[in-house]
């Protein structure tokens, strides 16, 4: 997130049919990476200076870089709004 100069960064390479899933949601933080089939915690292939950001208010600005991609390589973000009760 070049908005806030925090990065999350792993070094697992993906093969066809896999996903990994990065969640950092307040009071989640997950990291799951899934072969075709089963779901298997992958934290561990975080880099040491990653950290679990969040957005902030307003615009922000991601970077992402992929290696070894093809025409069917995909990446998906998502988002849900947090909103502060009176």
């Amino acid at each position: 997130n070049t908005t806030t100069d925090k990065l999350l960064s792993t070094s697992r390479a993906l093969l066809a049919g896999e996903t990994l899933t990065i969640d950092t949601r307040f009071g989640v933080k997950t990291v799951t990476w899934n072969n075709g089939s089963n779901d298997a915690n992958d934290y561990a292939s975080l880099s040491s200076d990653s950290e679990f950001w969040t957005l902030q208010a307003g615009n922000n600005d991601i970077w992402l870089e992929m290696s070894g991609t093809t025409a069917a390589s995909l990446v998906a973000l998502s988002f849900t709004p947090r909103y502060l009760a009176a």
